[in-house]
């Protein structure tokens, strides 16, 4: 018998399970800022970046994250999701473990006391 690992779509729906943070995007807009000036990046510079976008956010936040981890956002929600996917787990490691590296990771990139860690599903249809 064959299993489908990973993700599985039609043309009307869409599905993540992720282990890791739901982070507020202002959040995530205001440590993105203040890491660009703390690399001595002008003012105008990090303006230019357009993080007010959700789109230009999620696209920086992307080019901070390690080999592995994924971010979505859904709808108009005001949060990022951010980690990885069970499949990604490697088989030597425990699950414990597993989730104990993903929070360091994140806190390394984000490090707020406004984090949520856990499991964060969600399913969108467009019908």
């Amino acid at each position: 018998m064959k299993i489908r690992q990973g993700f599985v779509s039609n043309s009307s729906s869409s599905s993540f399970l992720i282990f890791g943070a739901s982070i507020d995007m202002d959040v995530c807009r205001n440590e993105i800022e203040e890491k660009k000036s703390n690399e001595g990046i002008p003012p105008k510079e990090i303006e230019d970046l357009g993080l007010d976008c959700n789109y230009n956010l999620q696209e920086e936040i992307e080019n901070l994250l390690p080999s592995g981890f994924n971010c979505h956002t859904m709808g108009d929600s005001e949060e990022i999701y951010i980690g990885c996917v069970p499949e990604e787990m490697e088989m030597d490691v425990t699950m414990g473990d597993w989730q104990k590296g993903i929070k360091e990771k994140i806190k390394e990139i984000f490090p707020t006391s406004n984090i949520y860690f856990g499991w964060h599903e969600d399913c969108s249809y467009d019908g």
